[in-house]
């Protein structure tokens, strides 16, 4: 028969947490340390393994030495002793044998015995095995083990002694082996006493902790949901249940079942069980209840309980009883400080409710009928506070698409923001609602969309809603086979005149009117916007192709040249005109208005009032610009730029008497470019300033190196461009100049057109005044092909005028040219200024000028323009006057 297996101890995971450990570092003293249990059963147990396993060891060496001796049925008992020990390890660990096992060790230990010659050999190591069979084992388990051992140390005496007889010599063995059958029940009753003062220990343990788990919660919620599983590892027994049952269940019970249960518990039978335990699970054999008061009863489940149990959760619940009292008394105080609280909220929200300067109402969450109103809804809204009270929370709602807007008694709308929150208002539920008046916000913010879409001034869309409109009839228009988009790009021409003879506030003005024109000239379909400055834009959402687009364009152009009046003065402006009609090469809203863009530059470039259709050739071109731009940059930086300088001949003497610089390009692969080309590309890249000066130094160094080398005295005459005369630096840099080249500053000569002195008049002046007073004369070149009027060039500080080459050319064969040129001539000498005329190819030329009194003349009459060098070369070979007096000149 097996006796049940019994329950490992504690110390059986530290045991193999042990072998693992030794099999890694084989360190002996640790794997001792690691296997010694906490426990003292175990503890006890443990020595006493030792003390086994020791004495083997010791046996095992006493039978090799007598095996070695001659005896050698001594080693073949010697390696049963291995085995004896593992069979203690074993049971050390919790493993249960058969009883045929403890035979079988008494056996062995009886061979041990006789191969030892000497019974008392093994007298102490069967004391052990008693001792350490006893701790754990039955007590008939116990008692079998102590017979099957005193036969064992019997059966050694008799083998080892061969005379064995009842006698003096007997007596001395059954002394030592009496106390075989008092160790049992002795070492039985040691471990059962230990093995009580666990368990205390263990109960006294988990009810400190029960009581201090139960210490840490503050509420009745808290305190009821930490006693169940605090009560539950009170008890060792791991199948005890416990359960926690509310004052309601309890007082359903009789007194009679509730007197049996404080008494002795009771069997689950009868109505009373699914009441109380509920219907939920396995119910346990049998009961115990412990009151608590506050909440219930305490339902231990559990067959049988120890009286050491019962008295444990007794006194936990007594514990639980104080605890349970305390957090109802803590509950009733913060209740109590809660309603404080409350009470004080309402007064407050009460008066923030009145004195709120913002609309406010309350409303019941299930009539929607008013409640409460402040004095604010009452002033801003026009009802009384009895209308308020009469009507529903929706009855002032006007529901629009723009938003949510509200109704006044005068029947005024306002725009409202509404924030609303749910709130208890007399013991019910109401929303509580806030209503912001918005009105002027809205218009405010109506009014910022409105500019940041619109230019201020003329109140047209500006670029950003062009965009828009532009991508949605793009995109309108791709669906629609045979309709197509145009963009129109007007630039007004020479506006830069009519804001310095009107001023800016009346050219404003002129530009508001030429809006409004643009606007009123088209569908309510396209689009009139302002790009910027004198810039306009119209798209044309739909049109049936590049013949409408220009008659619309056509159209409008005449509507700007009509008569403008602004504060009775009469302006007629015209404007430039690029049309772009959209297709497959310009699907994008970039592509579509810098096509518009280029025309419009294209037709800039031709008369006055030009319209313009976009032709990819333009792109083309621009894209040459753009390089020439580029390599102008690189020319500058590369010295590929020379001066060239043509004379100027008093006609009256036939003398050299000046020199104009004239700057070159000489391209490595392009050869020889323009100045027409690359000088409008300079002053649109702003690359002229630089050149400028560069000439300018050029020259005064080219002047001193001919009076170095004996030539006559003269000027040389250097052209400034618009960006030049703004500069703040043009005077030093003259001055600058001068100083290098060690000139005086009447032999230098500054020549400006003249639409560029009259554009930038107020600037020319005082520039020109700063170089007239530093000694520098001053040339208006290009006399006739500008904007200029005598009271103007009366009011500049110049000494020359230059006509222009158109009107020379044709002087012998047009009266008309030769009349403009006489009165040009009469006009600046009445001022006290200079002639020359430029551009003079033939003898016959030069003497009409000589005749209609011109002081000076330059062609290629005289000479092309030349290098410095050669020009020395040319004026050692043609001056023969004698040198120029500065009073002559």
């Amino acid at each position: 028969m097996h006796e049940p297996k019994s329950q490992p101890y504690e110390g059986v995971s530290a045991l193999s947490a042990a072998v693992q450990f030794t099999s890694k570092s084989g360190s002996i003293t640790r794997w001792i340390a690691a296997l010694r249990p906490t426990d003292r059963l175990a503890q006890i147990r443990w020595l006493f393994l030792l003390f086994c396993l020791g004495s083997a060891a010791v046996l095992a060496g006493v039978l090799v030495g007598a095996a070695t001796a001659g005896q050698p049925t001594a080693l073949a008992v010697a390696l049963l002793l291995p085995l004896l020990g593992c069979k203690w390890f074993e049971e050390y660990r919790g493993r249960s044998f058969h009883f045929g096992w403890d035979v079988l060790e008494a056996a062995a230990l009886l061979a041990v015995g006789t191969a030892a010659g000497n019974p008392l050999i093994i007298l102490l190591l069967i004391y052990a095995r008693l001792a350490l069979s006893a701790l754990t084992a039955s007590v008939r388990r116990a008692m079998f083990t102590t017979g099957a051992y005193s036969v064992s140390f019997a059966g050694a005496i008799v083998f080892t002694s061969p005379n064995w007889g009842v006698g003096t010599q007997t007596i001395p063995y059954i002394f030592l082996a009496s106390g075989f059958f008092i160790v049992s029940p002795v070492m039985h009753l040691f471990s059962e006493s230990l093995r009580r003062l666990a368990e205390a220990t263990h109960r006294d343990r988990a009810l400190r902790d029960a009581m201090m788990q139960l210490g840490s919660a503050v509420t009745v919620d808290e305190v009821c949901r930490a006693a169940e599983p605090a009560m539950q590892r009170l008890f060792a027994d791991p199948t005890v249940r416990v359960k926690i049952a509310e004052t309601a269940t309890a007082e359903s019970l009789t007194r009679e079942q509730r007197e049996q249960l404080h008494r002795a518990g009771v069997e689950l039978r009868g109505p009373a069980v699914p009441l109380l335990w509920g219907t939920g699970g396995s119910p346990p054999p049998a009961l115990l209840a412990i009151a608590m008061s506050t909440t219930g009863l305490v339902l231990i489940g559990s067959d049988p309980l120890q009286e050491a149990d019962r008295l444990a959760a007794a006194m936990l619940v007594e514990h639980l009883s104080v605890q349970l009292e305390a957090a109802t008394l803590r509950e009733i105080g913060e209740r109590r400080r809660i309603e404080a609280v409350v009470r004080e909220s309402e007064e407050n929200f009460r008066h923030l409710f009145e004195r709120n300067p913002q609309p406010m109402w309350l409303y019941d969450a299930e009539t929607f009928r008013i409640l409460a109103v402040n004095d604010a809804a009452v002033s801003v809204y026009g009802y009384t506070r009895a209308e308020f009270l009469a009507m529903p929370a929706d009855a002032l709602d006007v529901e629009e698409a723009a938003g949510r807007r509200h109704q006044l008694k005068d029947g005024r709308l306002i725009d409202v923001e509404i924030d609303s929150s749910t709130v208890s208002f007399q013991g019910r539920d109401a929303v509580l609602l806030l209503a912001r008046d918005v009105t002027e916000q809205h218009v405010l913010q109506r009014r910022l969309e409105h500019n940041a879409l619109h230019d201020p001034l003329t109140g047209l869309p500006n670029q950003l809603l062009l965009r828009n409109r532009i991508r949605r009839a793009l995109a309108r228009t791709s669906r629609r086979k045979g309709r197509l988009s145009a963009m129109l790009v007007f630039d007004l021409d020479g506006f830069k005149t009519v804001n310095d003879t009107l001023g800016h506030a009346l050219g404003d003005r002129v530009i508001a009117i030429v809006a409004a024109r643009l606007a009123s000239g088209i569908k309510g379909t396209d689009t009139a916007a302002r790009l910027g400055g004198d810039e306009f834009a119209v798209l044309l959402e739909e049109t049936g192709g590049v013949d409408d687009a220009t008659a619309v364009a056509h159209r409008l152009l005449n509507d700007i040249r009509l008569p403008i009046t602004v504060q009775r003065q009469t302006v007629v402006v015209s404007a430039s005109v690029g049309v772009a009609v959209s297709n497959i090469g310009n699907r994008t809203v970039e592509d579509l208005l810098g096509d518009a863009d280029i025309a419009m530059s294209v037709a800039k470039g031709r008369a006055a009032g030009a319209c313009v259709l976009f032709d990819p050739v333009f792109r083309t071109a621009l894209l040459d610009r753009i390089n020439l731009q580029r390599e102008l940059s690189e020319a500058v930086t590369l010295n590929q730029l020379s001066v060239v300088y043509q004379p100027q001949i008093e006609l009256a003497t036939g003398r050299v008497v000046a020199v104009e610089a004239l700057c070159r390009w000489q391209h490595p692969q392009r050869g020889a470019i323009s100045p027409d080309i690359f000088i409008p590309a300079a002053e649109q890249t702003g690359i002229i300033t630089t050149i400028d000066t560069w000439v300018l130094r050029t020259a005064c160094m080219a002047l001193r190196g001919w009076f170095d080398e004996g030539l006559p005295p003269m000027r040389v005459a250097v052209n400034l461009s618009g960006r030049d005369l703004e500069s703040d630096d043009l005077v030093q840099t003259v001055r600058e100049a001068l100083a290098e080249s060690m000139l005086e500053p009447w032999r230098l000569e500054l020549e400006l057109t003249e639409t560029v002195a009259v554009s930038q008049a107020e600037t020319a002046i005082a520039r020109l005044e700063e170089l007239r007073a530093l000694g520098v004369r001053i040339a208006i070149d290009d006399v006739g092909t500008g904007f200029s009027m005598c009271s103007r060039l009366r009011e500049m500080p110049i000494d020359r005028l230059k006509i222009d080459r158109s009107f020379v050319t044709d002087i012998s064969r047009d009266d008309d040219a030769r009349t403009i040129v006489g009165s040009t001539v009469a006009m600046g000498h009445a001022l006290g200024l200079d002639l020359i005329a430029e551009g003079v190819e033939s003898g016959e030329s030069a003497e009409i000028l000589r005749a209609l009194h011109c002081d000076g003349a330059q062609g290629f009459h005289f000479s092309r323009p030349l290098p410095a060098r050669e020009l020395a070369a040319w004026l050692h070979a043609h001056t023969t006057a004698p040198a120029l007096e500065r009073s002559a000149v």
